[in-house]
């Protein structure tokens, strides 16, 4: 018989855009089996509950069906679901004629990833859009209703893979 040496393979480099992809992937895998939520009433902070869910992991912060009068701007991080009480106009921000708005933006080099506002009807904002989209992906804006707004909307900005349903 023959005298085979095995030599072991060289150690690969490893690739940092892979390794932060499959860092996302898990960290959304973990995410869709232990989802965690958090409900908000109209007294109490809406972007205190988000930040809370942001550093949780992400999850979704729920609303009650009621009016929230807002005065700033609400901010959604990646991996985070800002929704409301299902029927149509059951949550209500009113942005109470401010220029704020809800905002989901993230950077060049770092777009935020599946967020989502979920069954809210806006209105009252003077701000450049009612909810405002900058370096995203796969963001969903799923039931919302905008009115009474000074401007525009929905502005998208500088992303990609936009649901609107």
């Amino acid at each position: 018989m023959p005298n085979i040496q095995l030599q072991p393979l060289p150690k690969r480099t490893p690739n940092p855009i892979q390794h932060e992809r499959k860092r996302r992937q898990q960290d959304r895998s973990n995410r869709t089996t232990n989802i965690k939520a958090i409900t908000v009433n109209p007294t109490e902070s809406i972007q205190t509950a988000i930040d809370a869910t942001n550093n949780d992991g992400g999850g979704i912060v729920n609303l009650l069906a009621d009016t929230y009068k807002i005065e700033s701007n609400i901010t959604v991080p990646q991996g985070v679901t800002l929704r409301g009480t299902g029927s149509q106009g059951a949550t209500i921000i009113d942005f109470n004629n401010t220029a704020s708005a809800i905002k989901i933006e993230g950077t060049v080099s770092d777009n935020v990833l599946n967020s989502s506002i979920q069954d809210i009807l806006i209105e009252n904002s003077t701000a450049d859009a009612a909810i405002d989209l900058k370096f995203t992906q796969q963001i969903r804006l799923i039931n919302i209703v905008i009115g009474n707004c000074t401007k525009d909307a929905v502005r998208i900005q500088k992303s990609a893979a936009i649901d609107i349903e």
